[in-house]
């Protein structure tokens, strides 16, 4: 059951990968459209805009209320170059991702399956110096079996705010998804904000992606 359930979870992946590669192209239409009004923050959170994106707090603000904390901090990034700055790499606990999220499709794809049968952990993403330089990875658990989810693609720096992000593979468990013929298979990000405790990236639709860091550094043997 687990195997067939992995074979039908790979082929979710992919189709989820071929759908959120066609959102770019919406992009253009909704910078056209007029510019929504933010919510407010909630008073009752006596925190910073940085303070509040790294707690828990954040999981329960509206998509308004977070775009309104990042436009604040984005104002005030400390980090000059980020796109080129070694602070990139290490482990990072996604807080927030846009659909484009390499790692958040598997997520994407198991929540198609009923009930409790299947559970997903948080996603971790591992940037390192050497290319491949991202790991994207989860934990499933589908009955009682553990099944890795991972995905793995290269950075490259297109300027000192810009990389271009390229899917290089992806894993099931034990099942391999090849990715690095497909060269459709890449998108680019702005690195906004970037300090010892927080990445801001904006995907090709302008949707922020927040990371929380959890080891600064990594070694060259992950």
């Amino acid at each position: 059951m687990v195997r067939r359930f992995i074979v039908l979870l790979a082929l979710a992946v992919l189709a989820s990968i071929g759908a959120a590669l066609r959102l770019p192209a919406l992009a253009q239409r909704r910078a056209c459209a007029p510019s929504l009004i933010l919510a407010a923050v909630p008073t009752q959170y006596d925190l910073s805009a940085k303070d509040l994106l790294i707690s828990d707090a954040c999981s329960g603000l509206s998509r308004g209320e977070i775009n309104e904390l990042v436009l604040k901090l984005e104002k005030h990034n400390p980090t000059a170059d980020p796109a080129l700055s070694p602070l990139l790499n290490g482990e990072w606990e996604v807080v927030k991702a846009s659909p484009l999220t390499p790692g958040i499709l598997g997520l994407q794809a198991v929540k198609h399956f009923p009930g409790s049968f299947v559970t997903a952990d948080d996603l971790t993403i591992r940037i390192q110096s050497e290319s491949p330089r991202v790991r994207a990875h989860t934990n499933i658990k589908v009955g009682f079996a553990d099944v890795e989810v991972a995905m793995v693609t290269d950075l490259e720096a297109k300027s000192a705010v810009r990389l271009s992000e390229s899917f290089d593979a992806a894993a099931i468990g034990d099942f391999s998804l090849p990715l690095r013929t497909l060269r459709t298979f890449s998108r680019d990000i702005i690195i906004s904000y970037l300090d010892e405790d927080l990445l801001i990236a904006r995907d090709p639709l302008g949707t922020p992606e927040i990371l929380r860091r959890k080891v600064l550094q990594l070694s060259s043997s992950l």
